[in-house]
C-alpha cells in the first residue's frame, strides 16, 4: 500500500494500513483555532523518502485534486511543532500529525495502537473505551482526551512517525 500524505489527510486510508483505529470524540486539540489554509512551509510538491513513487502537491487550501480540502469535516490545527490533522469520520475524528522540518520537508505521524504496549500506553494516559462501528462492525479505540492528556499522548509510544517527506519544488 502506498505510503504518502494522502494517507495522512485522508485518514481512513491511513487507517487501513492498521488492524485498529484511534478515533476522537472531537477534533484536537481542544483549545485551538482551526487553520483555514496550509502554512506556506507545507505548500509545494514533495517525494516520500521510503517510497519514491509517492508524490503529493500541497496548494494553499488543498492537496492535488482535492482529495482533502480544509473545511468542517477536514480541519488542521497548529500544535507546538506540528500541523494537527483532524478528519470527521462518521461519529468520530481520526488524528494524524504533519511536522514541518523547514525548507527540507516533513515528516508525517499518527497513532498506532496496534499491540498491547501501544493500547497500554494511551490507556495510562486518557480514558479509552472499545466500540464497534456500527456501519462497518469494526471495533475501534475512542478517546476524548483533555489538553494536557492530548500533550501526553504525543509524546507516548504510540504516536510514531508514519513517513518523512523531502520538498522537491516550492
Amino acid at each position: 500500500m502506498k505510503h504518502n500524505l494522502i494517507y495522512f489527510f485522508i485518514a481512513v486510508s491511513l487507517m487501513l494500513t492498521s488492524c485498529e483505529e484511534l478515533g476522537f470524540r472531537q477534533p484536537m486539540p481542544h483549545d485551538t483555532a482551526n487553520l483555514t489554509t496550509f502554512p506556506e512551509e507545507c505548500v509545494g510538491t514533495f517525494v516520500s523518502e521510503s517510497d519514491i513513487k509517492d508524490t503529493l502537491v500541497i496548494y494553499r487550501d488543498s492537496v492535488k485534486d482535492e482529495r482533502f480540502i480544509l473545511n468542517e469535516d477536514n480541519i488542521m490545527r497548529k500544535y507546538g511543532k506540528y500541523y494537527i490533522v483532524n478528519q470527521r469520520k462518521r461519529d468520530r475524528w481520526t488524528v494524524a500529525a504533519l511536522r514541518p522540518r523547514g525548507k527540507k520537508g516533513f515528516d508525517i505521524y499518527w497513532f498506532n495502537i496496534e499491540g498491547e504496549k501501544n493500547k497500554n500506553s494511551l490507556s495510562r494516559v486518557t480514558k479509552t473505551v472499545m466500540v464497534q462501528d456500527p456501519e462497518t462492525t469494526k471495533e475501534y479505540m475512542l478517546v476524548d482526551p483533555t489538553s494536557r492528556e492530548f500533550d501526553r499522548m504525543l509524546r507516548s509510544r504510540a504516536f510514531q512517525r508514519k513517513d518523512k517527506f523531502r520538498r522537491i519544488k516550492s
